[in-house]
């Protein structure tokens, strides 16, 4: 696709979010209920990231024995977990983030 003003529409879209764990990337998948497949694009860069989602249960990373690849597509072929990982991260992450971000810093002046 390249360069797009539709992320938000492509993520509405998709069943599962194979991305790095960035910080806003993150965010944004986790305010739309969608199951994040994570890459180590930054090496240790981001793992702070991925270790706060994947004990939650809204992202995974392939183990060293298995290819992303692999885990991805066990993954989308479970509906199931995919629709119980969607729910729970939309009643857990419930609050806009940018309503987040401006309390956060609203509370500090």
């Amino acid at each position: 696709i390249g360069y797009t003003n539709e992320g938000s529409l492509l993520m509405d879209s998709a069943d599962l979010y194979l991305t790095k764990a960035g910080g806003i990337s993150t965010t944004e998948a986790c305010f739309k209920g969608l199951p994040m497949g994570f890459i180590d694009a930054v090496s240790g860069c981001e793992a702070h990231n991925r270790r706060f989602f994947e004990p939650l249960g809204f992202g995974f990373a392939a183990s060293e024995d298995d290819s992303t690849t692999d885990v991805c597509m066990k993954v989308l072929f479970d509906s199931d977990k995919l629709s119980k990982t969607s729910e729970k991260m939309v009643k857990e992450f419930n609050t806009d983030p940018c309503e987040m971000i401006y309390n956060f810093f609203a509370n500090k002046l």
